[in-house]
């Protein structure tokens, strides 16, 4: 049984009491955000998790109702399928999940953008960390999980230090093929711009972000041991391309498909118009500086 819907865990419990007899593997399909510290690079899944009152817990009812209490019910989740079937329970914890077929936006930003040309925002430095995964990589993984008969949490993403914000604008970019070109800007002037991490340059975090000193960091020894092999990011990338490029076609004619408001959905992050003014800004920043240092 592989649920992927876990969001209450009297839910997660009840299915778990019907699928008892004769589920040979539950797998909660959780988060990284079950962990309560965000500060610690490396840190494996015996890391220290979010918890919630009895009394808060008891009032959500719904996926609807999580909001800000997502990480600690996902921990919740895991034991309230672990208690009904002990030892039978798979719980992979993914970050990001990206590939295609994705609309949240969240990372199919890079490529979608790449492909539009010109000069692109590229935030921060290139060596700024970040971990994802391809959905197709997490499905294989939970797969070969399951067929090993393995139990527990698992850290579902790339390992640290193989990817970052560089490899994902340089991978969307060749993905692309539109010669697009990087522009980097600091964190700092991005955000005197009022360019917002993660919402506006999805995927990403500036390393100095208080708090989050393992975001991108995490470790991820335990799924590798078991198996987990994550694509390079220009296939992700080339596949979400195709994506974007095939799936308006395949809906038009739907009643109420928006081509339009869908592509923009599917493209995310930082507006175009927008970005025209942070670039310009930047460049006469930079302008001014250079007139500065000529006196």
């Amino acid at each position: 049984m592989i649920d992927t819907f876990t969001y209450v865990p009297g839910v997660v419990a009840a299915a778990a009491r019907v699928l008892q007899p004769a589920v040979g593997r539950y797998v909660v399909v959780s988060t990284t955000s079950v962990y309560a510290d965000n500060n610690t690079p490396h840190m494996d899944e015996s890391g220290p998790l979010e918890t919630i009152s009895d009394e808060i817990a008891a009032g959500i009812t719904s996926h609807r109702q999580v909001g800000q209490y997502y990480g600690a019910m996902k921990a919740r989740c895991e034991s309230a399928a672990e208690e009904i079937l002990p030892g039978k329970v798979i719980s992979p914890r993914p970050g990001l999940i990206c590939g295609p077929r994705d609309t949240t936006g969240r990372f199919s930003y890079w490529p979608v953008r790449a492909s539009e040309g010109g000069s692109m925002i590229a935030p921060g430095t290139p060596t700024d960390p970040i971990q994802i995964i391809d959905v197709r990589d997490l499905a294989r993984f939970i797969n070969r999980l399951i067929e090993d008969n393995a139990s527990g949490p698992f850290n579902a993403f790339t390992p640290a230090g193989r990817e970052s914000i560089g490899s994902v604008v340089r991978g969307s970019i060749a993905a692309a093929g539109a010669g697009t070109a990087a522009e980097w800007i600091p964190a700092d002037f991005l955000a005197s711009q009022g360019v917002q991490p993660w919402q506006h340059m999805p995927a990403w975090l500036p390393p100095t972000t208080p708090g989050y000193a393992g975001f991108g960091r995490l470790s991820s020894a335990r799924s590798e041991k078991a198996g987990l092999s994550c694509r390079p990011i220009e296939a992700t990338a080339r596949a979400i391309l195709e994506y974007y490029a095939s799936r308006p076609a395949e809906l038009e004619g739907r009643d109420g498909f928006d081509v339009d408001a869908w592509r923009t959905r599917v493209r995310g992050g930082l507006p175009a118009a927008e970005e025209a003014r942070v670039l310009a800004a930047w460049r006469d920043d930079n302008a001014d500086r250079g007139d500065k240092a000529d006196r």
